[in-house]
């Protein structure tokens, strides 16, 4: 039995919970123990927390932001205890490498840096802090993921890249759950009083990264347009509020619906009709692959890698160009698109989490053999 010990899980869910969540569920148990380090307390109080709860073992530490000494000791306690052959750091930026040292210096037999992103909204500051620190990440880690080679290409050099210990772990789904059923469709529809609207959906936390801003302004000028059109917008947030505030600014309030967190996302995307995500950045948004898995046309800002377009009918949009620009496209785009079920495309791809995690165990199988 291999036991990992996964650090990364944050405050709420998001791209690597929901990676932590894919994966454990479906790795070969027979041959993998999964546990997980927590060091927010406001966590705990999270759905996904309860889910991973289920799925191994967590541990709750002291925050190694606030509290380097005392998490590092904690930390450290829990791998050697543990007897963890494999420390797997999820990281979101490179600003905080705590973890990486307690783990190059505790008895795991491997430490692997793992990248979810490709940028940060953090500040001046923490993009400093990254860019310094991502040089010292290969002095602690022994093996090196990315969600996507534009993940890669902000946290690693193209000598790691490079090389024969760096690895593309798709950020794959249960793409089973999401597969397009007209049925559910049809009762979600009615259930959220949209009837023959066009249903426009967004899925992600309300903060900068997200430019829900862009996104409001693009779904005015639908709205100007095509009338009899809705935007649900799925997830929560610091930002919220003023979304909000926005939304009532423009009035368009009876076109906008705020869901809040929702555990239905795989049928709130039946119901919808075209998937937009303006962001200002991402690593590999698993939500484009959860919302291509529904056979729903997407829309993405030019920032977003390429290598989450599974389907030829996603399209990318200049981020700079105008919202009344993005609106036309999308409203252009809907006219030409005939849904369709795309499971066996997302499989052949890659992203079929059940192939996907086999995989991995695999992975962590062989980099502990080689250990040995």
């Amino acid at each position: 039995m291999i036991k990992v010990l996964h650090i990364g899980m944050s405050y709420g869910l998001g791209g690597i919970e929901q990676f932590l969540i894919n994966y454990s569920k479906n790795i070969d148990k027979d041959l993998i123990k999964i546990d997980f380090i927590n060091v927010f307390e406001v966590a705990k109080k999270q759905s996904y927390y309860t889910e991973l709860s289920k799925l191994g073992k967590i541990y709750n530490i002291a925050d190694y932001r606030n509290h380097p000494f005392k998490s590092y000791k904690q930390l450290k306690e829990v791998i050697n205890n543990g007897n963890y052959d494999i420390v797997h750091y999820n990281m979101n930026s490179a600003a905080y490498l705590l973890p990486l040292i307690c783990a190059k210096n505790s008895n795991a037999k491997r430490v692997i840096a793992h990248a979810h992103n490709s940028a940060n909204d953090k500040g001046i500051i923490k993009s400093i802090v990254h860019f310094i620190n991502k040089h010292f990440i290969t002095f602690f880690a022994s093996d090196y993921f990315a969600c996507s080679e534009k993940a890669a290409k902000w946290f690693f050099s193209k000598k790691t890249i490079n090389g024969d210990r760096f690895k593309i772990i798709n950020n794959a789904i249960d793409i089973d759950k999401f597969q397009y059923n007209p049925d559910i469709r049809e009762k979600y529809r009615k259930d959220l009083n949209l009837k023959d609207s066009l249903v426009i959906a967004h899925v992600g936390r309300f903060k900068k990264q997200k430019n829900h801003e862009k996104l409001i302004e693009i779904f005015k000028e639908i709205n100007a347009v095509e009338n009899n059109s809705t935007l649900l917008l799925i997830g929560d947030g610091i930002l919220r509020e003023s979304i909000q505030n926005k939304v009532k600014d423009l009035n368009i309030s009876d076109n906008v619906k705020f869901l809040g967190i929702r555990h239905d996302v795989e049928s709130l995307l039946q119901a919808a009709d075209v998937f937009v995500l303006p962001s200002l950045y991402e690593g590999a948004p698993t939500v484009v692959i959860e919302a291509q898995a529904s056979g729903l046309l997407c829309e993405l800002s030019d920032t977003i890698t390429r290598e989450v377009k599974v389907l030829d009918e996603t399209n990318y949009i200049d981020l700079k160009a105008s919202s009344k620009e993005w609106a036309d496209k999308i409203l252009d785009d809907v006219k030409n698109f005939e849904r369709k079920d795309t499971i066996s495309e997302m499989t052949e791809k890659g992203y079929n989490i059940k192939n996907e995690a086999l995989k991995l165990g695999k992975i962590y199988e062989s980099l502990v053999k080689e250990s040995e």
